[in-house]
């Protein structure tokens, strides 16, 4: 692509559309079958409770003391959407979390442990209203483990009220929470697991955790803790009360939950007996028998908010293959700018290279054509670094890849005798060396 004095944009693209007779992205699967016909890596989809729906979490965060069990403290769904190779391993996936609850007092913050080790997550970022930001897992747990919010009052116009269980309250929607993790490599991994480990925390104090009884909680977790005050947790089954009903209730549906303190056995009666069972009997609890009547509905006589998604649907951006712009970096000179090598870097950042006859970024300009390399952050656009590679004569970049050491090597030509680095042995063989 060429300018002249204006600028050169970059821009990440899907590839054209594909034809259902044929495999485009040469994977073995025909494109009729193909979730994703132009991308050899991953073919078919998956979901997790199931495509459209959300599953649902419900928080107590007064633990390890059982307080007023209203289970309104935070209530949030989750929808998972998962990329698969063609042999059904996963290469990557998101996970939209709608917080539709902060009904206690507490200052709480959310995250995500998956059964994956940090070293193997390629990538993770998170998008609240339209801000994307990279997700570091936590250095002290060897599983990925993400705080996916700091504080989840953040997300909602008026942070201090109780926020959606107060019933002399209008209702409030918030900003929905969309996380996006990327392996290494295809892996294995379990769909039927999900959501995996989603654990709130405080804000104040993040050792004060509160999982699903099978977990036992993160690295930063005060396991001085469990046993005290009304904590039952034996090491098989955690967080769980005197009556064996856990601090955090899991769903595979959007579930109603109680009003602002109102006893969760009175809107399920069901669930002591399935407490007691140690969660064997009665896990329709949810379902049979509720009493309506002491369920949340606001001021106005609505009930919690509906959970949505980030994007118009619930599939990934990159079903077809038609052209999308993702990203647009845009930057040049006064002279002539040329691209005509860019590969992406392990860690997902953009490489360019190509030449100029201008003072690039990194310049300034030696004489005739400069060769350029420029590594881009592709979620937030940003520059990481730039380097112009000239002498009087013309020196061209025209294709680069990397190696697992984060090297990058770069073709081209260059047709001057003066030295920029090692090429060739430093002896120019012709009128225009590559």
């Amino acid at each position: 692509m060429r300018r002249h004095g204006i600028a050169l944009a970059l821009a990440l693209l899907a590839p054209r559309a594909a034809s259902a007779t044929f495999d485009t992205d040469c994977d073995i699967v025909p494109d009729e079958i193909d979730t994703y016909p132009c991308d050899p890596s991953v073919s078919a989809t998956g979901f997790a409770p199931a495509q459209g729906d959300h599953g649902m979490l419900l928080f107590k965060d007064q633990f390890p003391s059982q307080g007023d069990f209203d289970f309104n403290d935070v209530a949030v769904t989750y929808n998972y959407v998962f990329r698969m190779d063609r042999f059904g391993k996963v290469a990557s996936f998101r996970v939209t979390f709608n917080v539709l609850a902060v009904g206690g007092t507490y200052h709480n913050g959310l995250g995500l442990r998956i059964p994956m080790l940090a070293r193997e997550i390629r990538r993770a970022t998170r998008t609240v209203a339209g801000q994307v930001t990279r997700l570091t897992p936590s250095a002290l747990d060897a599983d990925a483990t993400f705080v996916v919010s700091d504080d989840l009052r953040e997300l909602f116009a008026r942070p201090e009220e109780l926020i959606n269980a107060d019933p002399t309250l209008p209702r409030q929607i918030g900003d929905v929470i969309e996380v996006e993790v990327e392996f290494d490599q295809p892996r294995v991994f379990s769909l039927a697991a999900a959501p995996y480990d989603v654990f709130i925390f405080r804000t104040v104090d993040p050792s004060i955790e509160v999982h699903s009884p099978e977990y036992r909680g993160t690295a930063r977790m005060d396991t001085s803790l469990f046993g005290t005050q009304d904590d039952r947790s034996d090491g098989t089954r955690n967080f769980v009360d005197t009556r064996g009903i856990p601090f955090a209730l899991r769903f595979p549906t959007v579930v109603a939950y109680p009003l602002e303190a109102v006893s969760i056995d009175l809107l399920y009666p069901n669930i002591v007996a399935f407490g007691q069972s140690g969660g064997t009997l009665h896990q329709d609890f949810y379902t049979s028998l509720p009493q309506s009547q002491y369920a949340y509905r606001d001021s106005a006589g609505q009930a919690a908010p509906t959970p949505g998604f980030v994007a118009t649907n619930d599939l990934p951006a990159d079903t077809s293959c038609v052209p999308a712009w993702g990203l647009a970096v845009q930057w040049g000179t006064r002279r002539s700018i040329f691209t005509y090598g860019a590969k992406l870097a392990d860690n997902g950042d953009a490489l360019v290279t190509g030449y100029t006859r201008g003072d690039f970024p990194a310049g300034p300009n030696l004489g005739g054509l400069d060769a350029f390399i420029s590594r881009y952050d592709t979620v937030t656009g940003n520059e990481n670094w730039a380097t112009q590679i000239g002498t009087s004569g013309d020196d061209t970049g025209r294709d680069l890849v990397t190696d697992a050491a984060g090297n990058i090597y770069v073709t081209g030509a260059k047709s001057n005798a003066a030295s920029w680095g090692p090429w060739h042995n430093g002896q120019l063989a012709g009128l225009s060396d590559g």
